[in-house]
This record gives C-alpha cells, sequence and structure tokens, in this order.
C-alpha cells in the first residue's frame, strides 16, 4: 500500500518503511499517525529496524517527528515491557481460565474470587476502548474477539494497557505531575527558610517517586477523569449515563410501570368524576408528581422534591 506519507519520495527502501509503517498504523487502529510513541511502537515490534537509527532518523523526518522523541519513546517503552512481563508473570499465577464456562476468576490476597464471563471482558474492552481513542471500535472488534479463547480475551485487554495510546496517555499524567511537582518546588523557594525543607534528595530533586505511574494508577486516572468528563456533559446525558451503567433494569422497569399504572387509574376515576378529558389528564399528572416528590422526599433528596413541587404551584 502505498499512501500519503511516502508520495514522491525516491528511496525505495524508506518507501518500503513507510508502507510498513501505514499497514501497522491501519492494523493497530491508531488514530493519531504522526505520534512518537506510535511510530515507537512501530520499531518495537519490528527486530530487523529496532536499533536501525538511520531508520528511526528517516522514518522521524518523513512524519514530522523528532528522532530523539522516537528514541525516548521506545526507552520507555523497552523499561514498560519489561515490567509488564513481570506483571504478568504475578497476574496469570492469580487467574485460572475455564473454557468450558468461558470465564476467568482473578483471585487476590484477601479478597473475593472475581469471576468474568466473556461479555464482561467485551464491555471493559469496549469502555477501554473509547477511553483511550474516543471510538469503541479502534480496540473492540467483536468478530476479532469471537475466535480467541477466554484467556485471548482476558490478555487481549491486559495488553490495552501497553498500547501506544495507553502509554501516551500515561506519558501525558506523568508530564502533568512533573509540572506540578516542579511548581510546588518553585512554590517553596517564596517560603520562609524553616519550611523549605527537602522532600527529598538533591539540590534540583525532581520528584521521581511521583513519576511512576502503575497500571492500577493508569486505571483509577482514566476513571477519574471519565467522572470529571460526565459533570461536564449535558445533565440529561450524564443521567442517561448513569441509568444505563448503574441501575437495575429490572428496577427501573418495575418503578416505570408503576407509575404508569397509577397514571392510569388516577386518570380514569377522575373522568369518571370530572368528566372532561383535559381536567382528568391534568389530575392525574399533578397526583403522579406529588407521588414522585413525596418519594424524593422521603429519601432525602429535597432538592428534587423542590424542583416538582415548584411544577404543581
Amino acid at each position: 500500500m502505498v499512501g500519503y506519507l511516502n508520495k514522491g519520495r525516491p528511496d525505495p527502501i524508506v518507501d518500503a518503511m513507510i508502507d510498513d509503517y501505514e499497514d501497522f498504523v491501519e492494523r493497530e487502529g491508531h488514530v493519531t499517525r504522526a505520534s512518537s510513541s506510535v511510530a515507537a511502537s512501530f520499531f518495537m515490534q519490528d527486530p530487523e529496524r529496532r536499533d536501525d537509527h538511520d531508520a528511526h532518523q528517516q522514518l522521524a523526518d518523513a512524519i514530522g517527528l523528532d528522532h530523539d522523541d522516537i528514541m525516548r519513546d521506545m526507552e520507555r517503552q523497552k523499561r514498560e515491557q519489561g515490567a509488564m512481563a513481570e506483571s504478568r508473570r504475578l497476574v496469570e499465577a492469580q487467574i485460572s481460565y475455564d473454557d468450558a464456562a468461558d470465564t476467568a476468576t482473578h483471585r487476590s490476597a484477601g479478597g473475593s474470587p472475581q469471576v468474568f464471563t466473556r461479555d464482561d471482558y467485551y464491555d471493559m474492552i469496549s469502555d477501554f476502548s473509547k477511553e483511550l481513542t474516543g471510538k469503541r471500535g479502534v480496540y473492540f472488534r467483536p468478530e476479532r474477539l469471537d475466535a480467541m479463547g477466554i484467556q485471548g480475551v482476558a490478555e487481549y485487554y491486559e495488553d490495552m494497557f501497553d498500547s501506544a495510546e495507553a502509554r501516551e496517555m500515561n506519558a501525558s499524567f506523568e508530564a502533568e505531575m512533573q509540572k506540578q511537582a516542579d511548581e510546588e518546588i518553585g512554590m517553596e523557594r517564596d517560603q520562609p527558610a524553616l519550611n523549605k525543607a527537602p522532600k527529598s534528595q538533591g539540590m534540583g530533586r525532581r520528584m521521581e517517586n511521583v513519576m511512576k505511574i502503575t497500571r492500577d494508577d493508569l486505571r483509577r486516572i482514566i476513571k477519574e477523569e471519565k467522572q470529571k468528563l460526565l459533570v461536564e456533559m449535558n445533565p440529561m446525558a450524564n443521567a442517561e449515563r448513569m441509568q444505563g451503567e448503574y441501575a437495575d433494569t429490572a428496577a427501573v422497569d418495575a418503578v416505570e410501570n408503576a407509575l404508569s399504572e397509577l397514571m392510569f387509574g388516577i386518570n380514569q376515576d377522575a373522568f369518571e368524576d370530572l368528566g372532561d378529558e383535559d381536567d382528568a389528564d391534568d389530575a392525574a399528572a399533578a397526583a403522579v408528581t406529588l407521588t414522585v416528590a413525596q418519594a424524593f422526599q422521603s429519601l432525602g433528596l429535597l432538592a428534587q422534591y423542590e424542583a416538582l413541587i415548584r411544577t404543581l404551584r
């Protein structure tokens, strides 16, 4: 495949490498092509080009990146892959797979076993893909996942935390945390001498302990960022999402059915008494509104109670 990156380039070796890079970006579903993290991932998965600094420079020039940035990301990925290998070894010792039931059981010291079904993993993969790329379909590919065993699906999900997008997110969080640490150091200069006691050794004392973000940290940060986004969303969309994610569907249906039956019953009785459909509708709406408002009041949701009561005035 000859793509936009290598049009007009005279070097067939560079052309072939850029074709391979474009295929890699498309195959892996990366959203950003001109990314040092994605370029690093490309070289890391290619043994022949991994240590070829000329190739690194040529690709950097072709897509408008800095060679040093690619090398930095490659070094970070090497460290992360080492840590990932050890983490996976420990995780695998704590997970058992049941191919017949299509489930994975996670065990942790002092905690109850957690059983994850294939559907559970599919939901987690879809949600995480949305968080990483803005689209669920980048990583959530049912036709590909359906062909895997439950262990393969579980490992696919774990590998998402080592994806280029996750590493970019990780690097962004690390940079922000380092910035905050540096700002704290800067603020110390304005404080009295007694308040300037070093928090770590060294005159420059960059706070390296702040820079280590584990998978659990990344999961937590993503969850927190997700909650921030929800607050900024349209309140109605936020409420619908909360209901979809956390509410018991059967309970929601039961409440809706109960209110519908109450509304219908009041409407019928009111029509028989008042003889006017509009008056009966108004009476039923008022009675149901009051019922829901009183339920909010009994639950301590006074703001919601007041809001509904105002509609009756």
